[in-house]
């Protein structure tokens, strides 16, 4: 199962991103209020082959604001290869922003308790 929801409702995603010139399955919570690609453990930057390619700053939830380096990483969802801008952040969590839902139908019915991205 490539989606799902938690048992709080929380929409994941399982994608499989280049590392190490190899590929490796990760999980994604979907947020759409990232406005860009991915926001990936830091655990993974060493074994990512991109420079920074990009300076970009970001509102966060409290208000404050912050510029993380970007990286591009091509990640696979299903037949799709994209390459997507990323960011490493030790949130504790990998988030899938807008950017990765672009072009994909993202559907979320809580009275089905249903999930769908295609």
């Amino acid at each position: 199962m490539s989606t799902y929801l938690t048992p709080q409702n929380s929409p994941r995603v399982k994608l499989i991103i280049e590392v190490d010139s190899s590929w490796k399955e990760i999980d994604c919570l979907i947020d759409t209020g990232f406005s860009s690609g991915l926001v990936l453990n830091p655990s993974f930057l060493p074994k990512i082959n991109s420079p920074v390619v990009a300076k970009q700053e970001f509102e966060l939830a409290d208000g404050s604001l912050i510029t993380f380096d970007m990286y591009l990483v091509t990640v696979k969802y299903r037949q799709q290869k994209k390459r997507l801008l990323t960011v490493f952040s030790g949130s504790g969590d990998n988030l899938a922003g807008i950017r990765f839902l672009e072009g994909l139908i993202f559907t979320l019915n809580l009275k089905k308790k249903q999930i769908t991205l295609i």
